[in-house]
């Protein structure tokens, strides 16, 4: 799931509910791509950063936990019906 390793740039067409500051998101906010794929958490100078929950929308995969600039750094990912796939610790992969 690279995807989880570096956030996606924002487009025109990513829908973003929440905290702005200087034009970026910064604060707390949603972002919710074209492929509805979602990020709902904390932000910093518009990187995902802090606790946050990112869900892949057509499978229900999720990571849950804290971001650091963009990089998953210590939380858990989730199968849709809430098994857990991995943890992260200190940004390295733990198979559960």
């Amino acid at each position: 799931h690279k995807e989880y390793r570096r956030q996606r740039q924002m487009c025109i067409r990513d829908r973003y509910k929440g905290d702005v500051v200087i034009g970026r998101p910064h604060g707390v906010g949603t972002l919710v791509y074209p492929d509805e794929n979602k990020y709902v958490g904390e932000w910093m100078n518009g990187l995902f950063h802090g606790q946050g929950i990112y869900t892949i929308a057509s499978n229900g995969y999720s990571y849950i936990g804290e971001y650091r600039i963009c990089f998953l750094w210590n939380g858990t990912m989730k199968e849709k019906d809430g098994t857990i796939d991995y943890k992260v610790v200190n940004w390295k992969k733990i198979k559960q």
